[in-house]
């Protein structure tokens, strides 16, 4: 489970809670577990936990999830353990999408001078960008609370992250 990169394995705390007593890090995953209600009861439009896991069992979801690991976590491990500042991510993805920049929203930008920061605000370009064609928010809500949009696809990128690097580090043990 530990070399599994892909959300459905990460989003269910059950299936990191299940290591829980043979891990030295119970504070961490009390965190995760605190993190997980909120992203579903405070940040996302959904009622109930399942909803949550359905959706990031979602295709979008697992490409956005596999691109973020595939050009950052595996090329920059330890720098992209740190959660870059939110506020200055979140406004950078909002302004993205708003004025159309193609250094985060073409097909295949090219990364090559990419800090981990881009990495993170391309992540929530493409998490916004295509759930809001799933009308998983509407253009009004996009419009109203855009910047709390992107902050709370920011705080499901640090939420997925921690569960990674928690998953990494106990099969490590």
């Amino acid at each position: 489970m530990g070399s599994s990169k892909d959300i459905q394995s990460l989003s269910l705390p059950q299936s990191i809670s299940s290591t829980q007593n043979s891990s030295p890090h119970p504070p961490l995953m009390d965190k995760l577990s605190v993190q997980n209600g909120r992203l579903v009861s405070e940040l996302f439009p959904f009622k109930k936990l399942d909803k949550l896991k359905e959706w990031l069992k979602v295709d979008c979801m697992q490409g956005a999830w596999a691109e973020f690991m595939r050009d950052c976590v595996t090329k920059s491990p330890s720098e992209s353990v740190a959660d870059p500042d939110k506020c200055m991510i979140a406004s950078a993805a909002t302004s993205a999408i708003q004025y159309r920049n193609t250094k985060y929203l073409v097909y295949h930008p090219g990364k090559t001078a990419w800090t981990v920061n881009d990495h993170h605000v391309r992540f929530i370009v493409i998490v916004v960008r295509d759930n809001l064609l799933r009308d998983l928010w509407s253009e009004g809500d996009w419009r109203q609370k855009a910047l709390e949009i992107c902050e709370a696809v920011y705080e499901l990128l640090c939420y997925l992250k921690a569960a990674y690097f928690t998953v990494e580090d106990l099969s490590r043990s």
